[in-house]
């Protein structure tokens, strides 16, 4: 392909006064907050103009403003038709390219350029072409201007200088010229070692494998985000229930204290009481006490319950062998008479 027939198109952003470059300053101690070292920039969101413009290697196209956001038509009728078509019938075997979005790709656009020949260009890859690093210099050229632009019809007067200035073209020229040799000696030795049909069966190979990586990158993407918030559902799902259980144990809590005290309440000895009464009371805390010993004990040495069982079993054995071969004695009244004579 012969690079300097290919015109380079893009859009860019341009904020009013917005400062995007870090200011080294060199100031003494304690003068931090003097005005020489200080510069106003916008902390809100600022108003920001759109301009599409394109290269190639002899000439620029006209600046265009895009006053509000791109669409497919507005595309077709304020850039396409004035500016882009004109420019290519200018250029003998010109071929144009621009990225892949979507006021690009429709179908009006591609019916407005069917006449042009468009450079196949992939996705997501804007830094492949040389007017990004044109809006770079303008951004800076904007940044250094002695005049921060704060009305949008003073930065349209800004970018219209840096565009047409000689210095921005010879850079954009360097640039290019540099996009060209590259590519002409990747394409020297492209075709110095392999045919052309090998060539572009390689290409088709990359772009599928290319748009398998970028449909596997979404599907992973999609994953990650459905986990997160499976993630985020079984938390919510995890608090409402610790939430939930401390409250039950609290108010398990509560009953159980309420309880314990109204049962010792009945229990502990009063002044008023009779002396029947606190022997009763007494009795009972005594029975308490051993029970509570006693459980402690069973539950130190688990052996001892055993042995309570078998022994409760052999009672039960022998109350039953008891039961069954008792045959009580029957009496008559001979009996009765004999043992009183």
């Amino acid at each position: 392909m012969e690079w300097r027939s290919v015109v380079f198109s893009d859009e860019s952003r341009f904020c009013l006064g917005a400062s995007v470059f870090h200011v080294l300053v060199r100031r003494s101690r304690g003068k931090h907050l003097q005005p020489t070292c200080l510069r106003p920039r916008h902390t809100g969101l600022a108003p920001r103009v759109m301009f599409w413009g394109a290269i190639s290697y002899h000439s620029r196209s006209t600046l265009v403003v895009i006053p509000r956001t791109l669409t497919a038509n507005l595309y077709v009728s304020l850039v396409i038709q004035p500016v882009v078509l004109p420019f290519m019938n200018s250029i003998q075997g010109g071929v144009f390219q621009q990225d892949n979005t979507h006021p690009h790709t429709t179908v009006v656009t591609q019916h407005a350029l069917q006449s042009v020949d468009m450079l196949p260009w992939p996705a997501r890859s804007p830094d492949l072409s040389p007017i990004e690093h044109v809006w770079d210099f303008i951004g800076r050229q904007l940044q250094h201007h002695p005049q921060p632009a704060l009305t949008v019809p003073v930065l349209t007067d800004q970018m219209q200088q840096a565009w047409n200035f000689g210095i921005f073209f010879s850079v954009s020229v360097c640039i290019y010229v540099r996009f060209w040799l590259e590519g002409n000696e990747l394409t020297a030795k492209s075709l110095s070692s392999v045919s052309q049909d090998e060539l572009e069966s390689r290409l088709h190979a990359l772009t599928e494998n290319l748009i398998q990586k970028q449909t596997l990158v979404e599907a992973l993407s999609t994953e990650k985000n459905s986990l997160l918030l499976q993630r985020e559902r079984l938390e919510q799902q995890l608090n409402e229930a610790l939430n939930y259980g401390m409250q039950q144990h609290a108010y398990v809590g509560i009953n159980n204290n309420e309880s314990e005290r109204k049962s010792k309440a009945v229990f502990l000895e009063n002044p008023f009481d009779s002396a029947l009464t606190r022997r009763v009371k007494r009795v009972y805390g005594s029975i308490d006490s051993f029970s509570i010993r006693l459980g402690v004990f069973f539950r130190r040495y688990p052996i001892t319950r055993v042995f309570v069982i078998i022994y409760m079993l052999l009672l039960h054995f022998w109350v039953m062998i008891v039961l069954l071969t008792y045959e009580p004695e029957v009496h008559n009244a001979n009996y009765e008479v004999s043992k009183n004579q």
